[in-house]
């Protein structure tokens, strides 16, 4: 299997896992409302082949209707860290704040700047090229 039949494998699961569950809560209305559903994943690197990739293996697995659906959206991993805190209230931020993205991975540690630029929705805007190392996780624990 090539890197993409893999991926698309593992979606299914979890789509299958998802639609489960939103059913479950929210009954048929969402199998009729599917089409209108909006999805958003955090790859690690923004890159078009990631991208390319990561879109072949979500429509291969039927998020999707189409490869190049408007429904789909890549954001960037420090990205979604950061609207995560913001949205759960872990994090505070404020028009034209600025802050820095620590990831600790298990192998590597990234650092990434951002720059508030609309609150709501927020809007984060990279600063510069994000810093990383091979420090992560697997260097505490050897």
């Amino acid at each position: 299997m090539s890197p993409v039949e893999v991926i698309a494998d593992y979606l299914l699961k979890l789509r299958v896992a998802i639609q489960a569950n939103l059913r479950k809560s929210l009954g048929e209305v969402v199998s009729r409302e599917e089409s209108k559903i909006q999805y958003s994943f955090a790859i690690p690197e923004f890159s078009e082949a990631v991208q390319s990739a990561m879109r072949s293996a979500i429509f291969r697995a039927g998020f999707i209707s189409q490869e190049f659906d408007d429904r789909l959206a890549f954001i960037d991993e420090p990205q979604a860290i950061a609207k995560c805190c913001a949205s759960s209230g872990t994090l505070s931020l404020r028009l034209h704040d600025a802050l820095l993205v620590v990831d600790c991975g298990t192998g590597i540690v990234s650092l990434t700047p951002y720059f508030v630029s609309t609150e709501a929705p927020l809007d984060l805007l990279r600063l510069g090229a994000s810093s990383s190392d091979s420090c992560g996780l697997v260097d505490l624990i050897y």
